[in-house]
């Protein structure tokens, strides 16, 4: 939204210095209308870009100190797990702890890993049986026992690894 507010002040800017250098006082009147309607243009245009847009910027604030807050639990979390872990949505990744990446060598490659299916890291064989684990855990009948699947890791080797889910 600001671009297009700024580009748009820009745009009425350059107008009124190109109409303002065709300005003459004994022009025919339709040279006026169309100067006067650049200057209201572009004061409009400078008072959306000054006073809405540090509104905006104030929204957007909040949304980012929420993320960060949220961010900030999951790496506590992270850090104190020992063991391997992921946080999903449905069925695609959103976090993934250091431990996880060490097991499937997949250090740095945290943010790749990010916003994809879980399903790419199980092995193609084992997927009914995430996908009988997953529905076990929507409908809140989980077992207490973990699950055993082949995971994926970065050179195309199968990990055996104990699965569960919990909502």
């Amino acid at each position: 939204m600001s671009i297009f507010i700024f580009a748009t002040m820009v745009i009425s800017i350059i107008s009124l210095i190109v109409l303002g250098s065709w300005y003459s006082i004994a022009g025919p009147f339709l040279s006026h209308v169309v100067i006067l309607v650049g200057v209201v243009i572009t004061i409009f245009t400078a008072a959306l870009f000054f006073i809405i847009q540090p509104l905006i910027t104030r929204s957007n604030l909040a949304k980012k100190t929420d993320f960060t807050q949220k961010l900030s639990w999951l790496r506590e979390a992270s850090n104190a797990l020992s063991s391997p872990a992921v946080l999903l949505d449905g069925l695609i990744v959103k976090f993934v702890n250091t431990p996880f990446l060490q097991t499937l060598g997949l250090v740095g490659l945290e943010d790749q890993i990010k916003g994809m299916p879980f399903s790419n890291i199980i092995h193609p064989a084992d997927h009914h049986i995430f996908a009988e684990l997953n529905a076990e855990a929507a409908t809140g009948k989980t077992k207490n026992v973990a699950t055993k699947i082949r995971l994926i890791s970065l050179d195309g080797s199968a990990i055996p690894s104990s699965v569960s889910l919990t909502k």
